[in-house]
């Protein structure tokens, strides 16, 4: 399917990256942008994590029909989101003035205090399945990286198989578990998902890939450690969250500060 249009915030996350490298989805993303400055990630800003969630959809359209689901559900979490930090901007909801408008928190704060966190289609909905979307790609992205030494060229499926199992296969009922297991028979080969992942740019090459993989999965790690406290924090997400510590390939460990769930 096409890709949707960007929003400006979007266009700015993916052009405001170093342009010093070759792009790839990876060096596509200001990671920069979406950092929080405390521990709880209530400060993060809602457009960012929309302006992340189109470049997820985007990547997912590049990955074929077996990633048609995710990239689905995440286009229609990110829709959520948008429509609620629209609707919080033009019309503030009383009882979250302790985090500034277009926050994660504000966001989470002022859909409880109304009464409307829990009834789908709300933001706190679409920020939480769009939290464990992005777990689900975190997860593939740490067996690809950890997959690197393996010789021989093969097929993602069971990669993709084990992410899934490790993140959202425990919070999907049993007719979608069997959905995404029909549609991760399909998933590509590792050579044409890496492809993908450069945009068909065959002029990166495996170092640089796999430094820019790395050094995202940190930030990735990060992010989600702050989005899963904030969730947490307003009983939005329901405990256990998926182990990223023992998801996380060698190098690419979470910096100082992280939150421990």
């Amino acid at each position: 399917p096409a890709a949707a249009a960007r929003t400006p915030e979007a266009s700015q996350a993916m052009t405001s990256a170093p342009q010093a490298t070759k792009r790839t989805f990876f060096t596509s993303i200001d990671w920069a942008a979406l950092s929080s400055a405390g521990s709880d990630g209530c400060d993060i800003r809602v457009a960012g994590l929309c302006a992340l969630g189109e470049a997820v959809s985007e990547f997912f359209d590049q990955l074929g029909v077996s990633f048609k689901p995710a990239r689905n559900d995440v286009a229609g979490n990110v829709r959520k989101m948008t429509d609620a930090a629209k609707q919080l901007d033009s019309a503030p909801a009383a009882g979250a003035e302790e985090f500034q408008t277009g926050s994660v928190g504000h966001l989470l704060q002022s859909e409880q205090a109304s009464g409307l966190a829990a009834k789908d289609p709300s933001g706190t909905i679409g920020l939480l399945w769009f939290k464990r979307a992005l777990e689900y790609l975190y997860a593939l992205l740490c067996l690809v990286h950890s997959s690197r030494a393996r010789t021989g060229d093969f097929g993602m499926a069971e990669l993709c198989r084990r992410a899934y199992e490790a993140t959202l296969k425990p919070r999907h009922s049993w007719l979608v578990q069997k959905t995404f297991g029909l549609v991760i028979s399909t998933s590509p080969k590792r050579s044409q998902f890496l492809a993908r992942v450069t945009y068909g740019d065959d002029s990166v090459n495996e170092d640089e890939l796999y430094e820019s993989m790395a050094a995202s999965l940190v930030a990735m790690r990060r992010l989600l450690e702050c989005l899963n406290a904030a969730l947490c924090r307003y009983n939005v997400e329901s405990p256990p969250v998926p182990d990223l510590a023992a998801l996380s390939p060698a190098g690419t460990e979470s910096p100082a500060g992280a939150v421990e769930q």
